[in-house]
């Protein structure tokens, strides 16, 4: 098959189809392992276009009929048209076990998500004209997936056979606690998702219970970048951006960037206290702009990311009611080489 824009083949078998974007994520690539056993790795938003060029791009491919469905994680734009998908082109759907529930539940329940993190947000200090700029994007992006039942989960170690590959699945928590990735071995190809990405570095995930208690990814995204640093992996294929072909130092800069961005949330924080949002502010000036509201919302999620891993190190205490959410510096610091990013 000839190369073109749409479809592109990568190995012997394994091809990626690219649908181009505006915007600092440049494109969606989605991955097919065609042959025997043929797999897709994630697949666009619910959007009949962009199905329709899915469906297109594979069937250019020779596939006709998918065994799997492989989705790295629960992000509209990697799993929105999973249920579609499968509709049209076979494969049962597989994900890992920890992602399964956003994918597997009711729209009612992806709404009730959304306004607990709303509620997190303004104990944060998130501004009201911003929480409800925010709340209408995100009812724009439901819009654009369907509830899908997983047939396979996924856990790490875990080995699945597309185009005659065996890819072993790594599970890579902090973009989302259940994101993994795809790695080839006799090649050395990790197919990363969201997980590695060669132009940006990843937003982490943010989780609110019904009872109020949140975490979040990002000590875990540390931990799985740490953890990629142990495989011979020669190119890496993400989720959007061109191939990644000198992971390690991608990873080194992923890490560096992270110790950096904890020094300046921890020389923000005050002995007084300092809301999430001021420290978001104070990182990112340039959220203060028009029109950036999905901007202000990711740069509140980094902040709270670190500061969880400046309290599990001991060097701030967060404390929170139910109007509010504040960091508060403690005198006890670290050495740089102590702590998670150590």
């Amino acid at each position: 098959m000839e190369k073109s824009g749409l479809v592109q083949p990568l190995a012997p078998g394994i091809f990626r189809i690219e649908i181009p974007l505006q915007g600092p994520l440049q494109n969606l690539n989605y991955y097919l392992f065609a042959g025997e056993n043929p797999l897709l790795l994630d697949v666009p938003p619910l959007f009949e276009p962009l199905v329709e060029v899915l469906e297109r791009a594979v069937r250019m491919a020779g596939v006709e009929k998918l065994e799997r469905i492989v989705l790295t994680h629960a992000h509209v734009d990697h799993s929105g048209s999973a249920a579609e998908v499968s509709r049209r082109l076979g494969g049962r759907i597989c994900a890992h076990k920890e992602e399964v529930w956003r994918l597997e539940r009711s729209s009612e329940s992806a709404r009730e998500e959304v306004l607990r993190l709303g509620i997190f947000a303004k104990r944060c200090g998130f501004p009201s004209d911003r929480l409800r700029e925010t709340l209408e994007a995100w009812k724009g992006w439901r819009g654009m997936t369907e509830r899908c039942s997983v047939a396979e989960r996924l856990r790490e170690g875990d080995v699945v056979q597309g185009g005659g590959k065996r890819l072993r699945v790594l599970h890579t928590p902090g973009h989302t606690f259940g994101h993994l990735c795809l790695f080839e071995e006799g090649e050395g190809l990790l197919f990363s998702g969201d997980h590695l990405i060669r132009s940006i570095t990843p937003n982490p995930d943010l989780l609110v219970g019904e009872d109020g208690r949140w975490d979040s990814g990002l000590p875990s995204y540390v931990a799985s970048l740490k953890k990629l640093e142990e495989f011979d992996i020669r190119l890496a294929f993400p989720g959007h951006g061109r191939p990644i072909g000198k992971v390690k130092r991608r990873i080194a800069f992923n890490l560096e960037h992270h110790r950096r961005r904890l020094a300046d949330v921890w020389e923000g924080v005050s002995d007084k206290g300092t809301t999430p949002w001021e420290l978001a502010l104070r990182l990112f000036p340039q959220v203060c702009g028009d029109g950036l509201t999905m901007d202000s919302w990711l740069a509140l999620r980094e902040v709270v990311g670190h500061l969880k891993i400046l309290e599990q190190e001991g060097r701030v205490k967060i404390e929170e009611d139910e109007e509010r959410i504040i960091a508060v510096r403690l005198r006890r610091a670290v050495s740089d080489t102590e702590g998670c990013l150590g």
